[in-house]
């Protein structure tokens, strides 16, 4: 499929495209050629609503249209959310 494409993914309760936040400061370069990096991106949602969550991903845009998707995975297992809840998201990214 493509990155715009949005079956099975929530647009409504919270749960939609967000921006995420840094963790541990901002990506740098590994110091060699070839060499590793680690970067590490959180989000928070609060639920307006219920439903279950599946899984995230990690995209170049919060408009849907048009933008790239980087990575994407299952939970080890679903997230079910009611009003209020808060679902945290964690993606560790690694060379």
């Amino acid at each position: 499929g493509t990155a715009s494409r949005t079956d099975f993914e929530f647009t409504t309760i919270g749960l939609s495209r967000a921006a995420a936040t840094i963790v541990g400061g901002n990506y740098t370069a590994p110091s060699t050629l070839g060499g590793t990096f680690q970067q590490i991106i959180t989000k928070t949602f609060t639920a307006s609503g219920g439903g279950t969550a599946y899984g995230a991903g990690v995209f170049d845009s919060t408009t849907v249209s048009g933008s790239k998707l980087y990575v994407e995975d299952n939970f080890s297992s679903s997230a079910v959310v009611a009003n209020n809840d808060t679902l945290t998201v964690t993606v560790t990214i690694t060379n």
